[in-house]
């Protein structure tokens, strides 16, 4: 070193400068000479957001530094850079739609196949088309049309289509003769929409309108399978002529009937806006119009539902009393078994002939009935004239002791009787009392204002022998004494009959001892009387 700097065997005058990590030692002559040594300087490593470093080893020669880092790629929507086993990759369908969504005028790139297609202006005026080899044609004699897109084929060939990525068939297709048509990408077209004829839109398959459907002509129309013209019409639906008039007035919904030749025959079914009311034949009526409900079940074929108390079900307004509001019959029968005529009246046979039993209101208050009636259960008149009633005293025994005063039955009063009427009477009364010539039974009836009765008591006479009956007639308001026998009850088999005047009222049987005695007299339970009106 020395010599180099020119020094011999003197101390060197050359200066040495350490860096960081570096030492240097001794004074550069012979006996003490510079020493230069590393001082062991560590090595760090930093991170950025793309590379990950990691340093590992002490950087010494058993253990030297060993150095690796990790890349990771954007998250920035549109990045095209990934990773995968070999390394940082560009994918070529990722390149392709980058590059493809930067192509120019002219051109269209289509996502999924990566494909570049042709893309003709929507501006109006633009001629240009595909030609029958899928190439752009401008034909010469094209006339110009004011329209955003004008696509020209041949018959039958495809104006333009539409299909997701991975479809086997387009889900959309524009046929040159106008139809539209429809699948779902695996199978061919199964839905249409079409111009079948003048001013008429068709498809063949089903159309379902989620939001409803409005059609601003006066009807919908249904005709004849494969033909769409007027005179072809069958049925049409929806509201009528008739003018909107304010309240709901007007524009009747109806259904119209048709003849072969397309002409309207009636409208046998109408609904009324203002009421909602429904009619069968119309609000004109039609020719053989009705209603038929044919089923196959047990339960009720028409069921009325009237939530108003009150209400009414079923009404028949017919033009005549000779009109018939229901008749019925059984399969085979070749004449109705029941009948019921809107003047009220009601017949019944047996289905095979004529019928032969009849009732009808012969006049005001009288249902007459021609032919036999069979009453299996009992039969209840309760007013006017073939009513009856029977009144039978229950338990207990009514006892009435001293008195001779005629007071009314706890139970034979209240009888009832109406107005101007004629009845008879009769009854079974048993009774019971001291013996012959002694207590007795008197009695009579009262009635309304105006009311008169005649009866026999039918009884033993009193204080006469047990054998002597009462034959007589007790005209009211004249009382009857009939005898008792202490050692047996007695009967009174009681007849007559009675009329009331305008007043109707109530009929009660009055009694008491013929000779006031301490020894009761009885009149038992079981006794009874029966009314009848025969006028």
């Amino acid at each position: 070193m020395a010599s180099r700097c020119g020094c011999g065997s003197a101390q060197c005058s050359c200066a040495v400068i350490s860096g960081d990590g570096i030492l240097v030692s001794g004074v550069g002559s012979a006996g003490n000479p510079y020493i230069i040594s590393a001082t062991g300087a560590a090595l760090g490593v930093t991170d950025t957001p793309s590379l990950d470093l990691t340093l590992t080893g002490a950087g010494v020669p058993g253990n030297p530094w060993a150095l690796s880092g990790k890349i990771t790629p954007s998250t920035t929507a549109g990045n095209l850079l990934t990773l995968d086993g070999a390394g940082v990759l560009v994918s070529s369908t990722a390149v392709r739609n980058a590059v493809g969504a930067t192509v120019g005028n002219g051109v269209a790139y289509v996502i999924g196949t990566g494909s570049l297609v042709a893309k003709l202006s929507t501006d109006s005026g633009n001629v240009l088309t595909f030609g029958t080899d899928g190439g752009l044609l401008s034909p010469a004699s094209t006339t110009v049309v004011a329209a955003p897109l004008h696509l020209s084929n041949s018959s039958g060939n495809t104006l333009l289509d539409g299909q997701v990525g991975g479809d086997t068939n387009p889900r959309i297709t524009l046929v040159a003769d106008g139809p539209l048509r429809w699948s779902d990408g695996a199978h061919v077209w199964d839905t249409n929409l079409y111009r079948a004829g003048t001013s008429i839109l068709r498809t063949d398959g089903s159309l379902i309108a989620a939001g409803g459907f409005t059609a601003e002509t006066s009807y919908i129309t249904s005709a004849v399978t494969g033909t769409y013209g007027t005179t072809d019409r069958r049925w049409s639906i929806g509201p009528d002529s008739t003018a909107e008039g304010g309240a709901n007035v007007g524009s009747l919904f109806q259904i119209t009937r048709y003849t072969d030749a397309g002409v309207a025959i009636d409208t046998p079914f109408q609904i009324e806006r203002a009421t909602g009311r429904v009619y069968i034949g119309g609000l004109a009526g039609t020719s053989g119009s009705g209603l038929t409900v044919q089923r196959n079940a047990t339960g009720p074929a028409i069921v009325l539902l009237n939530t108003t108390a009150s209400g009414q079900g079923l009404m028949a307004t017919m033009q005549g009393t000779a009109s018939t509001v229901l008749s019925a019959q059984v399969t085979g029968d070749t004449t109705a078994r029941y009948r019921f005529g809107v003047a009220g009246d009601m017949e019944w046979g047996g289905g095979a002939a004529v019928r032969d039993l009849f009732a009808a209101r012969t006049a005001a208050g009288v249902l007459t009935l021609t032919g036999a009636l069979v009453v299996t259960a009992g039969l209840a008149v309760t007013a006017g004239v073939g009513s009856r009633k029977t009144y039978v005293k229950p338990l207990p025994d009514t006892s009435r002791a001293s008195t001779v005063a005629l007071v009314a039955d706890p139970y034979f009063t209240g009888m009832a009787l109406e107005a101007n009427a004629t009845y008879t009477i009769e009854g079974y009364l048993q009774y019971a009392g001291a013996p012959t010539g002694t207590g007795d039974l008197k009695m009579d009836f009262t009635g309304p204002s105006g009311f008169a009765m005649t009866f026999s008591s039918g009884a033993v006479v009193a204080s006469a022998p047990a054998t002597s009956y009462e034959a007589s007639a007790t005209t009211i308001p004249a009382s009857r004494v009939i005898g008792t026998n202490g050692s047996v009850d007695m009967v009174a088999h009681l007849s007559g009959y009675l009329t009331t005047s305008a007043t109707s009222g109530s009929l009660a049987l009055r009694w008491g001892q013929g000779t006031s005695i301490a020894t009761a007299t009885l009149l038992r339970a079981g006794s009874w009387l029966r009314l009848e009106r025969v006028l």
